[in-house]
C-alpha cells in the first residue's frame, strides 16, 4: 500500500500524485484512490493489501470501492449479502469489532479476466480476536482495474 511521503526517483510524492503516476505507466486510463492509498489494483495479487490498507486505516468507501456493483460477501455463516450497500453494512460490522486486520496472500490463480485469490487474515486488537482462511474471485474491469465478485473470508 502507498503512504504519505513515498520516495520515488529523489521526489517525494503524496499517494494521490504517486497513484496517478503509477496507473499511466500501467496504462490505466482511470484510477481512483482514497486519502490512504490507492483502491485501484492493476495486479489481483494486490488485493489484499489493498483490503488491509483499507479496513485499517477505516476507510469504508475505498472497502465498498473494491467490489463489482453486484458482488457477493459472505460475512457469516448465514449466508452471502449482494451488491454494494449490503457489503458496506457487512464490513461496518466487521471495522466496528475494532483492531486490525493483517491478510497473507497464500495463492492467487488468473485465467484471462478473472482471478482467483486465497488468503490467511488475522483480526485482532479490537473487540475479539478473529482469523479465518479466504477465497475471492475478482474480474478485471474495462479500465484494467480488479474488482471482487465474490468474497468468501470463511472460505
Amino acid at each position: 500500500a502507498f503512504g504519505f511521503g513515498v520516495a520515488t526517483e529523489g521526489v517525494k510524492q503524496t499517494p494521490s500524485r504517486l497513484t496517478a503516476r503509477l496507473c499511466a505507466e500501467a496504462g490505466v486510463a482511470v484510477c481512483f484512490g482514497s486519502m490512504i492509498g490507492t483502491t485501484t489494483a492493476i495486479d489481483p495479487s494486490d488485493m489484499h493489501a489493498r483490503f488491509e490498507s483499507l479496513f485499517n486505516a477505516g476507510d469504508e468507501e475505498g472497502l465498498v470501492n473494491l467490489y463489482e456493483t453486484d458482488a457477493v460477501l459472505y460475512p457469516s455463516t448465514e449466508g452471502p449479502v449482494r451488491g454494494k450497500e449490503a457489503i458496506r453494512t457487512a464490513l461496518q460490522g466487521f471495522i466496528r469489532i475494532g483492531g486490525k486486520i493483517s491478510i497473507r496472500t497464500l495463492a492467487t490463480f488468473v485465467a484471462n479476466d478473472i482471478a482467483l485469490t486465497h488468503g490467511e487474515w488475522t483480526l485482532s486488537g479490537g473487540a475479539t480476536d478473529l482469523t479465518g482462511k479466504s477465497a475471492e474471485v475478482l474480474r478485471r474491469q474495462p479500465d484494467g482495474r480488479w474488482l471482487y465478485v465474490i468474497d468468501n473470508p470463511w472460505g
